[in-house]
C-alpha cells in the first residue's frame, strides 16, 4: 500500500457539516431506516420506510408528509429553515441540541453566521406561541444549546413527502460503484463489524466530499458523528484530534464529562485538561510517566471511553487529513485499529498522496496503519470523460460538447476542486455556451488553481484581501476573536467575513470559527496575500498576543503560540518567546511525542540564543529536555552529548537537582551486555558522592541502577547499594521505586549457583509491577521467572506462568507485548519441536520488534531464528546476520560462541577453532557470570567436541560440572538442552566414555520428561556415536537403536540436521556386530 509512505500534509473543511443527506442512489433509502437525526439524538422516534409521523404538541401539528406547522388546524406560514429547525429540535427532543449542531444539520450548504441561527430560533418560538423570559415550548439550556421541551405524542400520518432538507444537497457526481461498495462497508462497521476506511487521492480529488456522504449516511442510521483534522504543518498539540473527538462524543451525550469518563477519567482527561463540569472543578491533570506503559493506559482508557459511548450508538469518527496527524495520535488509531473487530464504529479517514512525507516517525506509523487487518484503502482518482459532463450539467444548465469536456479533462485531470473554479470561471465569463475545438478550448483553461482564484480575489476590497492573509497565517482554522484583535481596528471584522463567505474562501465552522473552504485555498492564499519581511512579522506578533490573551496561561494550545510567537521575533520577545517553545516541547513529551518534544526544545534554545541570555540553570533546563526527548526519539547514545552539556551547565549554575537528574537520563537503564560503562558509573559516583541526589525517589534510583551498572566490576559493593537501595524504596512505600529497585537487583542478584532466589526474585518484580501499576516491567519479571523455572526443567510451571503472562499481553496490545506474547509461543514451539509454528511466530515477533525498533528484540528474536535455522539444516542462511550481531556488540561473550557454533553446525570448523579459541584464552574465565555465562559455555561445549580440542573440553568440564542439574536458556527464551547433554559432549572429547554416557542418560531423562523432542534426538545421536566408537558388548546394537529413534524423530519433526547426522549411521553395519 503506497500511501502510507507518500503522504502530505493540507487542511480539509469540517467534516461535521453534512451536506447530503443520502450516500447514493441507490442507497440513500435504504439509508433511512430511521429519522434522520443528530449526532446521537435520543429519543427520536423511528418509523418503517415510506411512514409519516405527525408531531404533536398542544395545538400545533407538525406535519412530516406536508412537511407544514399547523395551528389548530391550520398551516401556519414558514421560511423553509425555520422549518426546518423545528423538526430537527422536535426530533431530537430528549436532549440538549448545540449550536455547532444546529448550523451544521439546518444549514448544510449554505454559508451563515450565528447571528442567523438566533434569528431562526427566535421565528420558531414566535411561531409556536413562546414569549417572555420563561418559553414552554423551545428552551435555551446554559452553555448547552436549545432544547424542545413542550409534550410530543408521534402520531402515524400515512406517506412521508421527501423533506426540502433531503433535496438541499450539492449534486456528488460520478464514482457509482465505489459509493455503492463504501456504503455496504460502512453500514457493516455500524451494525458492529468496525472497521477504517480510508480514501485517499490528490488534493481536490473529493476525499473530503466523499466523506461528507458517508457522514450523512451514517447520521441517516442513527449514529453520532464526530471529527477531527490534521493540521497543515502547524504545530498542532500532540492528540489534538483525539481531543476534539472526546469533547465531541462527550457534548453528544449530554452528560457531564466526569461521569462520563468514570473509570477511565485521569488518561483521558489529560487529553482535555480544562476540561470541568458545567458546576465543578477541573478534571485531573497530571504529567503521564514516559514510555510504553502510560501510553498504554491512555490508549486503553481511550478505548474504553469509545467503547462506552458505542454502547449507546453507533459510532462515525471521521479522521481529515490523516497524513498530517501527530505520530502519537496515529499510534492511537493503531491500537484502536487492534479493537475495532466487533464493534459498531467506523472511522473515516482522508489521506493525501502525493511525495514526501512528515518526517519519519509520521511515516512509520502511516506504514503500520496500512497493515491493520481492519483498514480498507478506498483510492479515489480523477472523473471520467462522461463524468465530467455531468459535473458541468449539474453545476450549470448546459449540455457541454465534447470538445469542452476533453479540454476540462486534459488541463484539469478530472479533478473536482478543479473542475468546479473553473466552471465558475467559464461561466463568469459566459463562455460555458460557446462552441471551439479543443485547442481553443484549452488556451482559455488557466493552469491550476491560483490563476482562477485570482480572478475572485480582485473583486474584493483591501479589508477582506488583508483579513484573508491573516486567516491564512493564523493556520487551519481561526476564532473570530482572535482575528479581530490581529487585524488593524478600523477593520470592519464582519463585513470582510461576510464578503470571504459570499466569495466561498471562507466557511463557518461551528461557534465563532472559520475555516478555510479547501487546503489548496489556503495554501494559495498564504502565498498571495500574506505580507513578507518585518510586516509578517509583525503580524505573527499579533496573532501571538492574541493567543497569549486567550491562553491566559493555560497549556491548551500552546503548540500554536509558541509558532506564532518564535516566528514573530525580534517583534516578540525573545525569551518568552523561548519560554513558550519550552512549554510545547513539554506538553509534547507528556503525550510521548519525542520528536515534536525535541524539535521544540531546539526552538526554545534557539530562541535563547537570539534573546542573549546568560543564565546557565535555564540552559540546563532547556538541554535536559531535549535531551530527554532525544533519548526517546533516537536513541541514548545520540543523546548522550546533550547530557554532558547539561552536566557542564547545571556545574556552572550549581544545580544539583539538575545534575541529579541528568546523571539518571545519561544512565537510562542498565546494558544487559557483558561489561558495564565505565562514564555511566563515574557520572552516577559523582551524583552520589557529592550528594546530588537529595530527593528520596531519586536517590534510590541512582542507587539501583549504580548497583546494576557496577555488578561486573565491584560485585561486593553492587550488592551494598542494591541493599541500601530496596531498603529505602521500602521505607518510602512508593510502588515504583520499589519496582524499578527489584528490576535492577535481577541484573546484579542472578547467579547460576542459586536458580531458585532467580525465580523468587523475578515473581517478587511481578507482584512489584503490578502494585505499581508499570506493565513493562511485569512483563520482564514474567520472562525472568520462566527462564529460571525453564533453567530448573520444572515445564508444569513454566506453563503456568507462561499463561498468567498471556492474560497480561493479551490486555496490553503493545508492540512490547505483543513481541513478547509471540517470542514466547516460539519458545515452547521451538522446545517441543513444532518447527513450521515456530517459524511462524518467531516472524511475527520480529515484525513486532521492528515496530517498537527495540535491538532488545531484535536480538532475542534472531537467537530463536539461529537455532531454527540450524535446525532445519539452513544454517548458511543466518551466517550473515549472526555476524553481524557479534561485530556489533565484540564484548558480549555469548554472540562470539554462538556464533562459533553456527560455524560449527555449517560444517566450518576450522573458522569456528578460530573464533572459539579468541575466548579461550584466559581458560574462559573472562566469561562474565551473568544471563549469558551459561549459554555461552554451552555452545563452546559444542565446538570443542566437534574440533575435538580435549584440553578445551577439561577447562569447560570444571566450570559447567556444578550445574549439572540445571537446562541452558539463552536469553530468555530459547531452551538450550540440559546441562548434562553438554557434559557428556564434554566428557566424550575428552575420553572419558562412562562419565559421557552417565550425562546423556540423565539429559535425555530431564528431555523426555520435558518433551524436549529435538533435544532428545540430539543426545541420542551423541550417545550413539559415542557407542558406535566404542564398540563393547551390545554398544552395537544398541547405537543402532538410538540413531533409528533419533531419525525417526527428526523425520517426523523437519529436524534436517539432525536427520542428516543420522543417516550417516551406517545402520545395517552396526546391526550385523554380534551383541557378545
Amino acid at each position: 500500500m503506497r500511501w502510507a509512505s507518500t503522504c502530505q500534509s493540507r487542511p480539509r473543511p469540517d467534516l461535521v457539516r453534512s451536506r447530503s443527506p443520502g450516500f447514493s442512489a441507490s442507497g440513500a433509502s435504504a439509508g433511512r431506516r430511521s429519522i434522520v437525526r443528530g449526532s446521537g439524538a435520543g429519543g427520536a422516534a423511528r418509523r418503517a420506510p415510506g411512514a409519516r409521523l405527525i408531531f404533536a404538541f398542544g395545538n400545533f401539528e407538525l406535519d412530516e408528509g406536508l412537511w407544514e406547522l399547523r395551528r389548530d388546524g391550520v398551516r401556519v406560514s414558514l421560511q423553509p429553515k425555520t422549518l426546518s429547525l423545528l423538526f430537527y429540535l422536535v426530533r431530537a427532543r430528549e436532549r440538549a441540541v448545540s449550536k455547532d449542531e444546529l448550523l451544521q444539520r439546518v444549514w448544510p450548504e449554505a454559508i451563515v453566521t450565528e447571528s442567523s441561527l438566533n434569528r431562526t430560533v427566535s421565528l420558531a418560538r414566535l411561531a409556536v406561541g413562546d414569549r417572555g423570559a420563561h418559553p414552554a415550548t423551545i428552551q435555551t439550556v446554559a452553555r448547552r444549546g436549545y432544547r424542545f421541551v413542550a409534550p410530543v405524542r408521534a402520531l402515524s400520518g400515512g406517506a412521508a413527502a421527501a423533506a426540502p432538507e433531503d433535496c438541499e444537497s450539492r449534486s456528488y457526481v460520478g464514482r457509482d460503484e465505489l459509493r455503492t461498495r463504501l456504503a455496504r462497508s460502512l453500514d457493516a462497521a455500524l451494525a458492529g463489524r468496525g472497521r477504517i476506511l480510508l480514501l485517499a487521492g490528490e488534493a481536490g480529488i473529493g476525499k473530503t466530499r466523499t466523506a461528507e456522504l458517508l457522514v450523512a449516511r451514517a447520521r441517516a442510521a442513527g449514529a453520532e458523528v464526530a471529527a477531527a483534522w490534521g493540521a497543515d504543518g502547524e504545530a498542532a498539540p500532540t492528540f489534538w484530534a483525539w481531543s476534539r473527538i472526546v469533547r465531541v462524543l462527550a457534548a453528544a451525550s449530554g452528560r457531564a464529562l466526569p461521569a462520563l469518563l468514570a473509570g477511565a477519567a485521569n488518561p483521558v482527561a489529560r487529553l482535555l485538561p480544562d476540561a470541568r463540569d458545567a458546576d465543578g472543578p477541573p478534571l485531573p491533570f497530571g504529567v503521564p510517566r514516559a514510555g510504553e506503559a502510560e501510553r498504554f493506559r491512555l490508549f486503553e482508557a481511550v478505548h474504553t471511553f469509545l467503547t462506552r459511548c458505542a454502547a449507546r450508538h453507533s459510532l462515525a469518527l471521521v479522521l481529515d487529513n490523516l497524513h498530517s496527524l501527530d505520530p502519537e495520535s496515529l499510534r492511537l488509531l493503531e491500537f484502536l485499529g487492534h479493537e475495532l473487530e466487533g464493534l459498531p464504529i467506523a472511522v473515516i479517514a482522508t489521506c493525501r498522496e502525493q511525495t514526501g512525507h512528515g518526517g519519519p516517525e509520521r511515516a512509520r506509523a502511516l506504514e503500520r496503519l496500512s497493515r491493520l487487518t481492519v483498514l480498507e484503502h478506498w483510492p479515489l482518482t480523477g472523473l471520467s470523460e462522461t463524468e465530467v459532463s455531468d459535473f458541468v450539467r449539474s453545476r450549470s444548465d448546459v449540455d457541454p460538447p465534447h470538445e469542452m469536456v476533453a479540454a476540462l479533462v486534459h488541463k484539469s485531470g478530472g479533478n473536482p476542486l478543479l473542475l468546479e473554479a473553473v466552471v465558475r470561471s467559464l461561466a463568469s465569463r459566459q463562455l460555458l455556451r460557446s462552441s471551439m475545438d479543443v485547442a481553443h478550448w484549452e488556451a482559455l483553461l488557466p493552469e491550476g488553481i491560483r490563476p482562477l482564484l485570482a480572478q475572485r480575489l480582485d473583486g474584493l476590497s483591501e479589508s477582506t484581501r488583508a483579513m484573508l492573509g491573516c486567516a491564512a497565517l493564523i493556520g487551519r482554522d481561526c476564532a473570530r476573536e482572535i482575528l479581530a484583535q490581529a487585524l488593524d481596528r478600523d477593520v470592519d471584522l464582519e463585513s470582510c467575513i461576510r464578503e470571504a463567505e459570499q466569495t466561498g474562501f471562507l466557511v463557518a465552522s461551528g461557534g465563532h470559527r472559520l475555516r478555510f473552504a479547501h487546503a489548496l485555498i489556503r495554501d494559495a492564499l498564504l502565498e498571495a496575500l500574506t505580507p513578507t519581511g518585518n510586516d509578517r512579522r509583525a503580524l505573527h506578533a499579533r496573532i501571538a498576543g492574541a493567543l497569549e490573551n486567550a491562553g491566559a496561561g493555560s497549556d491548551d494550545g500552546i503548540a500554536e503560540r509558541a509558532r506564532h510567537a518564535c516566528e514573530a521575533v525580534p517583534l516578540f520577545q525573545a525569551a518568552r518567546a523561548a519560554e513558550l517553545a519550552r512549554r510545547a516541547g513539554l506538553h509534547a513529551a507528556r503525550f510521548h511525542d519525542p520528536e515534536s518534544a525535541a524539535s521544540w526544545y531546539e526552538r526554545a534554545l534557539e530562541m535563547r540564543k537570539l534573546a542573549g541570555a546568560a543564565d546557565p540553570a535555564m540552559d540546563a533546563e532547556f538541554h535536559l529536555g531535549l535531551a530527554a526527548a532525544r533519548s526517546r526519539a533516537v536513541g541514548l547514545e545520540q543523546a548522550r552529548p546533550l547530557y554532558r552539556r547539561v552536566f557542564q551547565l547545571a556545574e556552572s549554575a550549581a544545580r544539583e537537582d539538575l545534575l541529579a537528574l541528568a546523571a539518571l537520563g545519561f544512565a537510562d537503564r542498565p546494558d544487559a551486555g557483558g561489561s558495564g560503562n565505565h562514564e555511566v558509573v563515574s557520572v552516577l559516583e559523582a551524583a552520589l558522592g557529592r550528594g546530588l541526589a537529595s530527593e528520596p525517589v531519586v536517590r534510590t534510583r541512582i542507587l539501583s541502577r549504580l548497583a546494576a551498572e557496577l555488578r561486573y566490576v565491584d560485585r561486593p559493593r553492587a550488592e551494598a547499594l542494591l541493599e541500601e537501595a530496596l531498603r529505602a524504596a521500602r521505607g518510602l512505600g512508593d510502588a515504583a521505586a520499589l519496582a524499578q529497585a527489584l528490576d535492577d537487583s535481577t541484573f546484579v542478584r542472578f547467579s547460576p549457583d542459586d536458580p531458585e532466589g532467580w525465580v523468587a526474585l523475578n515473581e517478587a518484580v511481578v507482584r512489584a509491577a503490578r502494585d505499581a501499576g508499570d506493565p513493562e516491567l511485569e512483563l520482564a519479571g514474567y520472562a525472568g521467572w520462566w527462564t529460571g523455572l525453564l533453567e530448573l526443567g520444572d515445564l508444569s510451571r513454566v506453563d503456568r506462568v507462561l499463561v498468567e503472562s498471556e492474560a497480561a499481553t493479551a490486555a496490553l496490545h503493545t508492540p512490547l507485548a505483543r513481541w513478547l506474547r509471540e517470542a514466547a509461543r516460539a519458545m515452547r514451539a521451538l522446545l517441543d519441536g513444532r518447527l513450521a509454528d515456530a517459524e511462524t511466530r518467531i516472524l511475527a515477533s520480529l515484525q513486532h520488534a521492528e515496530r517498537a525498533q527495540s535491538p532488545n528484540m531484535d536480538l532475542q528474536a534472531l537467537v530463536q531464528l539461529v537455532y531454527l535455522r540450524v535446525e532445519q539444516g539452513r544454517a548458511h542462511e543466518i551466517e550473515a546476520a549472526t555476524r553481524s550481531q557479534m561485530q556489533r556488540f565484540p564484548d558480549t561473550p555469548a554472540w562470539r560462541s554462538a556464533f562459533a557454533a553456527l560455524l560449527t553446525a555449517a560444517g566450518r570448523l576450522d573458522e569456528a577453532r578460530h573464533e572459539i579459541a579468541r575466548l579461550a584464552r584466559n581458560d574462559f574465565t573472562d566469561v562474565p557470570r551473568d544471563r549469558g555465562w551459561l549459554p555461552t559455555l554451552a555452545f563452546a561445549a559444542e565446538v570443542a567436541h566437534a574440533i575435538g580440542d580435549a584440553d578445551m573440553a577439561e577447562r569447560l568440564h570444571q566450570a559447567l560440572s556444578p550445574y549439572a542439574r540445571l537446562c541452558v536458556v539463552a536469553g530468555s527464551l530459547l531452551f538450550y538442552g540440559s546441562v548434562s547433554h553438554h557434559l557428556g559432549l564434554l566428557a566424550a572429547t575428552r575420553g572419558r566414555d562412562e562419565d559421557a554416557l552417565v550425562h546423556f542418560d540423565a539429559a535425555l531423562d530431564v528431555h523426555e520428561r520435558i518433551g524436549a523432542r529435538p533435544w532428545s534426538a540430539r543426545t541420542q545421536l551423541a550417545m550413539a556415536g559415542l557407542l558406535a566408537r566404542r564398540g563393547s558388548a551390545g554398544d552395537a546394537e544398541r547405537a543402532a537403536d538410538l540413531a533409528t529413534s533419533a531419525l525417526s524423530t527428526a523425520r517426523a519433526l523437519g529436524l534436517e540436521r539432525t536427520a542428516a547426522s543420522a543417516r550417516r549411521f551406517d545402520l545395517p553395519r552396526l546391526r550385523a556386530v554380534p551383541s557378545g
